[in-house]
């Protein structure tokens, strides 16, 4: 009797050893099989695919860019903040100086590849202080030979800015871009015209277009937030 129930022990403990063994198993399985299912679920919505596909270097982000140039709508100097919601589009705000007095500008760029290095037109607007100088002399020559001499002043120009540019990124979030670009002055009528004429009347040229052509670059730092 004590042999069989000293059997009936070993038989009851291993009985339940399995059934602690199966009853785990019962109710980490589901568990498993959900992280399972959701590791092998690709996504479906058509917006989350897309984005999946776009370059690392070109995903949506915010950037500080430090601009030099002459002639530009941030002026000598300045700062820009860069806002990409999408790889092929950005836009621009910031603040410059230039010999005159502080320049403030907003525009936006259209790219049209995704490559590391890629072509981009950018238009926007901008605001500064601004001097034109118009004379018929090219060259050095004698004061007679620049008449008329014209200088028009605005204490604040507004530009219509379009400019074209090479710009490049890395997947670490590096930043530059080259440009040139056509400033054209909208509010005309707001300057004060100086002028030193052969026969003393006003000339023409104080009225009517003025801008600038300018060149810069710029080089910065992203940071992707999608």
């Amino acid at each position: 009797m004590v042999a069989y129930a000293s059997v009936m022990g070993m038989r009851s403990g291993r009985f339940a050893r399995v059934a602690g063994l199966v009853g785990a198993a019962a109710l980490l399985g589901p568990g498993v099989a959900r992280a399972e299912d959701s590791a092998e679920i690709p996504p479906t919505d058509p917006d989350v695919v897309a984005r999946s596909r776009w370059p690392r270097r070109w995903r949506p982000s915010l950037g500080l860019e430090v601009h030099r140039g002459a002639g530009t709508a941030l002026g000598l100097a300045g700062f820009a903040l860069d806002m990409t919601p999408m790889p092929w589009f950005s836009i621009t705000a910031g603040v410059g100086t230039s010999a005159r007095g502080p320049q403030a500008a907003a525009m936006y760029r259209v790219r049209i590849d995704l490559a590391p290095a890629t072509i981009g037109v950018g238009a926007g607007l901008s605001a500064g202080n601004f001097q034109s100088n118009d004379d018929d002399c090219v060259g050095p020559c004698g004061a007679v030979l620049k008449l008329p001499a014209i200088t028009r002043t605005w204490s604040t120009a507004v530009f219509a800015n379009l400019e074209l540019d090479i710009e490049g990124r890395s997947d670490g979030g590096f930043l530059w871009r080259t440009y040139v670009g056509r400033g054209q002055v909208l509010n005309t009528g707001a300057s004060t015209c100086s002028f030193t004429t052969a026969d003393g009347l006003r000339p023409s040229a104080c009225e009517g277009n003025a801008g600038v052509f300018y060149a810069g670059a710029a080089l910065g730092h992203t940071i992707a937030f999608l």
